[in-house]
């Protein structure tokens, strides 16, 4: 308990061996001991002494959904990330399960095609990343979450 003291009086540093086990101990993951427990868009948080981004999307960097450079201002005009940074970010920072291969996709390119040009549509839209938009799709489906119902919808007229 000594330990934990002084980590909480900020004299003793956690390295990743303590990190792990202090998020076994409290069962939860060494991310949401780093991160805040809101994702909100119109909140930073620190990275470091240099970095703040919004806390939604350190969540998504933590999780290897988006990378870093497109939070800090991106490649080019606009913020926006390249597909290949965006390809390399995942592949380094997810499992193997996480990136179909050519093989799994190509049966269906005509769909993806279909799906990335809306997505990117979609996103300029919004004047959003891309890539962030599909991390936003990805929660969503994650989450089993459903759009509100608007005025407009059959379901919410009497």
């Amino acid at each position: 308990m000594l330990g934990l003291s002084r980590v909480e009086r900020t004299e003793r540093r956690i390295d990743a061996d303590d990190l792990v086990a202090l998020a076994l101990a409290l069962g939860t993951t060494p991310n949401r001991l780093l991160l805040p427990g809101t994702a909100r868009r119109d909140v930073g948080v620190a990275l470091t002494s240099a970095i703040e981004i919004t806390e939604q999307f350190a969540w998504a960097w933590a999780e290897g959904k988006a990378p870093l450079v497109a939070a800090l201002g991106g490649e080019g005009p606009g913020g926006w990330v390249s597909s290949e940074t965006f390809s390399k970010f995942v592949a380094r920072s997810r499992p193997d399960e996480h990136r179909p291969g050519l093989p799994a996709i190509a049966p269906h390119l005509d769909v993806v095609t279909q799906v990335n040009k809306l997505i990117e549509e979609l996103a300029a839209e919004r004047g959003i990343q891309p890539a962030i938009l599909l991390a936003m799709v990805q929660v969503v489906r994650a989450e089993g979450l459903d759009p509100p119902a608007s005025a407009e919808s059959p379901e919410a007229q009497p």
